[in-house]
């Protein structure tokens, strides 16, 4: 009976450090308004197919509470989450870390694009590339983010463990496996109880590794 309170109880611990930690980087959202002003449009789904591949990189700004107060400090902030795309035979997915809600038990998942973009999910969307990716690249960070999945969200944004990812954590870890470093020029921003820097992913977004594409 203890043994099993135990771990409810860090659950609980770890629940309330994050949403204090999305609080604190969303400070910003609340005091401005972030840039979309309205739905993203249609899709044109079949053009999307054929100029995205393994390795490009999809943001969103979501609409539940979560996704609203994780927007990070700065200029006009738009994403508050990162998802990396990969190709399953003619269909386009998303590799992505996310906690545990009503609609996911958490962790490293992996869905269609279509739904990660749906209007119910995000009210913003961006498609970024690393420049100068190649082929070796792509692969090597396709077989790195497939083997992350069913690990859990990192609650403790951490870094130097690989058994729990954050989203952001997820594409770094990826992209430098590949030998692509993203963290290079990006801001770091730090939080109270969390030993060190968070790579939010709108900051991410301004990687001066990354462009955007498409839209």
């Amino acid at each position: 009976m203890v043994n099993g309170k135990l771990p409810q109880a860090s659950k609980i611990l770890g629940s309330s450090i994050v949403f204090l930690t999305l609080c604190i980087l969303g400070i910003y959202y609340v005091q401005h308004s972030y840039r979309s002003s309205s739905d993203q449009g249609t899709f044109d789904w079949k053009a999307i197919a054929g100029e995205l591949s393994d390795g490009d990189l999809v943001f969103r700004t979501g609409r539940d509470m979560i996704s609203h107060l994780v927007l990070s400090q700065g200029d006009l902030p738009r994403f508050s989450h990162v998802g990396i795309i990969l190709r399953n035979k003619s269909e386009l997915v998303v590799v992505h870390a996310v906690p545990q809600n009503d609609k996911s038990v958490g962790g490293v998942i992996v869905e269609p694009l279509i739904t990660f973009t749906d209007k119910d999910n995000a009210k913003d969307i961006g498609f970024y590339r690393a420049k100068n990716i190649n082929h070796k690249a792509r692969y090597i960070i396709r077989e790195h983010s497939l083997q992350q999945v069913g690990k859990g969200f990192d609650y403790k944004f951490s870094l130097k463990g690989d058994d729990e990812l954050y989203c952001t954590e997820l594409v770094l870890k990826a992209f430098a496996k590949s030998g692509i470093n993203l963290t290079a020029s990006l801001p770091k921003v730090r939080v109270m109880l969390i030993p060190e820097p968070v790579y939010p992913p709108d900051h991410l977004s301004k990687s001066s590794q990354l462009e955007s594409i498409l839209y």
